[in-house]
């Protein structure tokens, strides 16, 4: 399953390129440029860097790109908005900065078809239900 990075900041996608080297990557650097990956490639993972989108952006995304799995990134996570983001349809939610452990943790997490969330978004949603 290809990993597909969409981010418009160069050392974003150049720190997941390099933690991410053993993996079949894809890049884009705006969202048109994701739209016309996703025609030509079959990327199973989108990580997207969530200074590209809004909500609504977010929303229209998880509906269209079906297929591929959505995990958005932040430079400044809040258990509030990996909320939001699980609400519009994501598959994990995390620090744009997370660790290599982690970010492998992350994406084998979501090969098994599950979802992946950080301590403190788990502690958050389960205190929330």
């Amino acid at each position: 399953m290809s990993v597909l990075l969409c981010s418009s900041r160069e050392q974003v996608i150049n720190r997941w390129t390099s933690l991410l080297a053993d993996e079949e990557l894809y890049e884009a650097q705006t969202l048109e440029h994701l739209h016309s990956i996703c025609l030509q490639f079959k990327a199973g993972i989108l990580l997207l860097d969530g200074t590209l989108v809004d909500w609504e952006t977010l929303k229209k995304l998880c509906r269209q790109e079906l297929a591929t799995k959505i995990f958005l990134f932040s430079d400044r996570p809040s258990v509030r908005q990996g909320a939001a983001a699980m609400v519009c349809g994501c598959v994990g939610y995390g620090n744009t900065y997370m660790a290599k452990s982690q970010l492998e943790t992350a994406i084998e997490t979501i090969r098994q078809g599950k979802v992946w969330l950080g301590r403190n978004l788990k502690q958050y949603l389960l205190e929330k239900k």
